[in-house]
C-alpha cells in the first residue's frame, strides 16, 4: 500500500475541514449579532395541549362519552365537569403569558368532546 506524504494528508485534511470549522466560529458571533439588533420584538406562543378526555355531562348520541355521564363507575358529575373547565382555561392563559406574550397565537388541542365543550374554557 502506497505511503501519503504526511505534509499532502495535512493540507487535504486543512482543506476538508476549513468550511465547517469557519461555520462553527462564526455561529455563535453572527446569531448574537441578530439578537441585539432585534430588540423591539414581540413574542408570539404557538402551542399544544391534550386536555385528557374533557366531556361534558350530557349524553351525545354520535360520540362515545358514557363513561363520563353522571351516572358512570366514574362518578362524572356537573362540579367535576366545572373544575375540569377552569383548571384548563387557568393553564391556557399561563401559557398565554410565558416571556409576557400577549395571549396564544396558536393552540392545537386533543381529547376535546365537542365545540361547545371547548367554548366552556375561554369563558
Amino acid at each position: 500500500m502506497k505511503k501519503i506524504n504526511p505534509r499532502i494528508r495535512a493540507h487535504w485534511l486543512m482543506r476538508f475541514l476549513r468550511l465547517p470549522i469557519l461555520i462553527f466560529l462564526l455561529l455563535p458571533i453572527l446569531t448574537k449579532a441578530q439578537s441585539i439588533e432585534t430588540t423591539n420584538t414581540h413574542s408570539i406562543i404557538v402551542g399544544f395541549y391534550n386536555f385528557e378526555n374533557y366531556y361534558d355531562t350530557t349524553n351525545q348520541m354520535n360520540v362515545a362519552d358514557e363513561e363520563f355521564l353522571p351516572n358512570s363507575a366514574k362518578g362524572y358529575n356537573s362540579m367535576r365537569y366545572n373544575n375540569k373547565s377552569a383548571q384548563l382555561a387557568s393553564v391556557i392563559y399561563g401559557i398565554g403569558k410565558i416571556n409576557n406574550a400577549k395571549g396564544i397565537a396558536l393552540l392545537g388541542i386533543a381529547e376535546v368532546e365537542n365545540k361547545m365543550v371547548l367554548k366552556k374554557t375561554s369563558r
